[in-house]
């Protein structure tokens, strides 16, 4: 039971972080690039798929990338579940 109540906890954390940010909305400026993030997550043999896109400089979305693969990286560590994350970018 506790790890289903902990990966649900980083799942939400996860779900938040991958969601589109107005502070990095950049809709006027070229060159805007974009992502959409796939999390797959299987604790006890359950599993769960989610998505969530978001825009902004190149710059901004390999950070955004980036900070979602360290936290499924961190999950996947503790041994609570498995997490993929899967990007594609458009």
């Amino acid at each position: 039971m506790k790890r289903i109540i902990y990966l649900l906890a980083v799942s939400c954390f996860l779900l938040i972080s991958c969601h589109d940010d107005d502070r990095f909305s950049v809709d006027s400026v070229l060159g805007e690039i974009c992502s959409t993030c796939v999390i797959t997550y299987n604790v006890d043999g359950a599993s769960s798929t989610t998505s969530s896109h978001f825009c902004g400089t190149k710059s901004q979305v390999d950070t955004w990338e980036n900070n979602l693969r360290e936290q499924a990286n961190t999950i996947n560590a503790s041994g609570v579940g498995t997490m993929k994350i899967e990007f594609i970018r458009d």
